[in-house]
């Protein structure tokens, strides 16, 4: 249920963006058999599963000592256990993020890899807090309707969002 609330939050947009991907939405239906693909609403979706963790990879030891202290510090993420080639830490709400040390350069994501978002209370405070531990803004930070919006390279090398809603909850 909470990641489906996350999910409505981020993927919220006005009103004409909105009705854009709805058309996209359809147009694909149509491509697609009435059996596999079927619009997803609260009545048809799968109770019973969540979002848990998430594992990302980082370059050996270094990066793994590197990730904690920018996930710990910059995000205020818990460290639930650590080693020199594994780390896990809890996000409110009992999300996991599970860093593993990896040497083959063929384990970690080359261009394009997932970004984690990551939903902020004050989007100034945690964008200064995440560039005093080495990471950089990806472009500007956006102002849509529904909030703030800021993409951040994390010293790892790893993408992250960050939304500040236009309403706290």
């Amino acid at each position: 249920n909470f990641a489906k609330q996350l999910l409505y939050k981020i993927c919220r947009v006005n009103d004409s963006i909105e009705s854009t991907n709805i058309q996209r939405h359809r147009n694909v239906r149509r491509t697609l058999s009435s059996s596999t693909l079927k619009p997803t609403n609260s009545k048809t979706m799968t109770l019973g599963v969540r979002l848990g963790r998430a594992v990302l990879m980082v370059r050996g030891t270094e990066g793994i000592m590197r990730a904690v202290d920018f996930y710990q510090h910059a995000l205020g993420l818990h460290v639930a256990r650590h080693t020199d080639e594994w780390a896990e830490l809890m996000c409110e709400r009992g999300f996991t993020i599970n860093l593993q040390a990896v040497t083959n350069e063929s384990q970690l994501s080359a261009g394009y890899s997932t970004i984690l978002s990551f939903e902020v209370k004050d989007m100034n405070e945690v964008v200064v807090k995440c560039m005093e531990r080495g990471a950089h803004l990806d472009g500007p930070i956006q102002y849509p309707a529904h909030g703030k919006v800021a993409s951040i390279r994390t010293p790892e090398g790893q993408m992250i969002g960050l939304y500040e809603p236009s309403v706290w909850e």
